[in-house]
């Protein structure tokens, strides 16, 4: 065996070794696509980082470890694929080789691509989980993005595309507590945000050009701002949560530039316990209204969102979800899989406004995420069955599960064969009153008196 082979032995063994060593401390969230195909909510409900950016009292319910491992993502345009479709179709049109000179490009661009996408968004962003830990109501969540989105545009004058190019930097410094026997929740967060843009509005009659027209455009600088995010959640009996957020605050970074605000309510349900099979394994149902306000007239939305799981093996070996919801007039969708806890693989559909010219077509965009976890701790052992340990309330199948270490067996009932004695005198008659008197003793006859005794 070589010495690399040996060490990456013993990076795989020390791992084994302190993951099983934190049984009762460490724990994995769920991916962040599940609020964005669930109509954009996940202020209302916890269980994963994706929440504690949503509302920072969610940190309160982690109480063990949670760490979450680099995750990618990368969203695409509705028009993307037909945009690279029609180009593949096209190719002659910008092979040099071909005798297709400069001006036939911008030509092709000016008649063909630009009159069959106007109005259409054909960009590709990313986005990296890059670190999130969380620990008995602490946490530090980080994450970047980066995006390139294309648009076209016949305009009144000329043909011209709209490029944006935008990279966002996030850090998260979150603390959350919980209160009234963990009926309240209440969170603060401070994040520091950076973004930088650039927008290129370009003409078609240079798209073809690659020179000093399109490059020397100097890169925004990087904007920095500082704001403050604050929530509660109040955890009504039976699995449901009422939460209000406020976020951004200070913030001038954004776009908007102000605080959101943010008011919903969530209801979970749970069909059973993981050691038996149930096909149906939960429900999630989520309403949310948002407000921002701005310079401008007040952004609001209204937000619906729900889930089902379903459990393809016992144990919640393999999981697959459903997922759809409604983001301020446009519906969502989602579905995601994961298998042994360790492989999480999501698809989401949603549509947002551009804030483009009039007449712009709304963006539909379609994001593909990938994730491994690896998750030795997901489940502990108790009573010879794994019983899944969450962080906001314990499940169903944790409570049947202590209800029968507290339950005396059967066999120690009382039954036939050890009947109580005592038990015999309550099935006996109730004496009457008489019962009570003493008995009257019966006259006796005079004892007969002898002559010639006296």
């Amino acid at each position: 065996m070589n010495s690399r082979a040996l060490v990456s032995a013993c990076v795989v063994l020390a791992w084994c070794v302190l993951a099983r060593a934190a049984d009762q401390l460490i724990e994995y969230p769920l991916a962040f696509p599940r609020g964005r195909a669930m109509g954009g909510t996940g202020m209302s409900y916890g269980g994963s980082d994706g929440s504690v950016y949503a509302n920072p009292a969610w940190a309160g319910s982690f109480r063990r470890l949670c760490l979450t491992f680099p995750g990618a993502s990368v969203s695409v345009d509705n028009s993307f694929f037909s945009f690279l479709a029609y180009m593949a179709q096209n190719s002659e049109q910008f092979d040099s080789s071909s005798g297709a000179t400069e001006a036939d490009q911008n030509a092709f661009f000016a008649d063909s691509v630009m009159r069959r996408f106007d109005g259409k968004w054909f960009g590709i962003s990313s986005e990296i989980v890059d670190f999130s830990f969380l620990v008995r109501g602490f946490g530090l969540l980080f994450r970047n993005r980066f995006s390139a989105d294309f648009s076209a545009n016949r305009g009144l004058l000329f043909p011209f595309m709209l490029a944006e190019y935008g990279q966002e930097r996030e850090l998260l410094l979150v603390y959350g507590r919980k209160f009234a026997n963990d009926h309240v929740q209440v969170g603060a967060g401070v994040k520091v945000l950076q973004q930088q843009k650039r927008v290129v509005s370009l003409p078609s009659t240079q798209i073809g050009r690659v020179g000093d027209d399109f490059w020397s455009l100097s890169e925004s600088d990087w904007r920095q701002g500082l704001g403050l995010d604050l929530g509660v959640v109040g955890n009504i009996p039976g699995r449901r949560h009422a939460a209000l957020s406020v976020r951004d605050i200070g913030l001038k970074t954004r776009e908007q530039g102000v605080p959101q605000v943010s008011l919903g309510y969530a209801r979970e349900i749970r069909s059973g316990s993981y050691e038996d099979h149930h096909f149906v394994g939960g429900i999630t149902g989520a309403a949310e209204y948002v407000n921002i306000a701005g310079s401008g007239p007040p952004l609001s939305k209204l937000k619906l969102g729900g889930e089902i799981e379903f459990n393809l093996f016992p144990r919640d070996w393999l999981s697959t979800y459903l997922r759809s919801g409604f983001d301020g007039g446009y519906i969502t969708f989602g579905a995601g899989i994961r298998v042994l806890k360790a492989i999480v693989l999501d698809y989401v559909t949603s549509a947002e406004e551009t804030g483009g010219y009039v007449g712009q077509d709304a963006r539909r965009k379609h994001l593909f995420f990938g994730k491994i976890q690896v998750d030795f701790n997901r489940f502990k052992r108790g009573n010879g069955a794994d019983v899944e340990v969450l962080t906001d309330e314990a499940p169903l199948d944790t409570v049947r599960e202590e209800s029968r270490k507290t339950t005396e067996p059967m066999d120690t009932l009382p039954g036939p064969e050890n009947k109580d004695p005592m038990e015999d005198l309550d099935a006996l008659p109730e004496a009457s009153e008489s019962a009570s008197e003493p008995a009257e003793i019966p006259e006796m006859p005079a004892e007969p008196v002898l002559e010639g005794t006296e």
